[in-house]
């Protein structure tokens, strides 16, 4: 019989993940020059549970808001016109979620990658 050695770093279960999402959706209305910017804080956790791994999201908060296409930029818009959607997603640290969460409460969608990166350094 061989011993199994778990080293550091093999995840204990329940696992959360926190993710900050940003999705860009072209609005199918008769205004074609408008789409939907949304911001997701959202909490994935994952278990087993009888011998099953699960994972549910909760969406702890959300915002968004229709904006014109004139507001990206023109590589942007080709890709809005050809594959109607753009999305990006950050993992991080339940303290950085939890941070931008609070500072960000009334303006959810000025949080961009570069809030997030300050914030981790900051945090650091």
């Amino acid at each position: 019989m061989k011993n199994i050695h778990v080293g550091e770093g093999f995840p204990s279960f329940p696992v959360s993940t926190y993710t900050i999402s940003r999705t860009y959706l072209l609005l199918t209305t008769e205004v074609k020059n408008m789409y939907l910017d949304s911001i997701n804080f959202s909490i994935d956790v994952t278990d087993i549970k009888d011998n099953k791994i699960m994972t549910t999201t909760e969406i702890v908060e959300a915002d968004g808001r229709e904006l014109s296409l004139s507001t990206l930029s023109k590589e942007a818009i080709k890709v809005m016109r050809t594959e109607r959607a753009m999305k990006w997603e950050k993992q991080v640290k339940k303290e950085v979620f939890y941070h931008l969460l609070d500072q960000y409460k009334d303006n959810l969608l000025a949080v961009n990658s570069k809030v997030i990166d300050k914030c981790k350094e900051e945090l650091n």
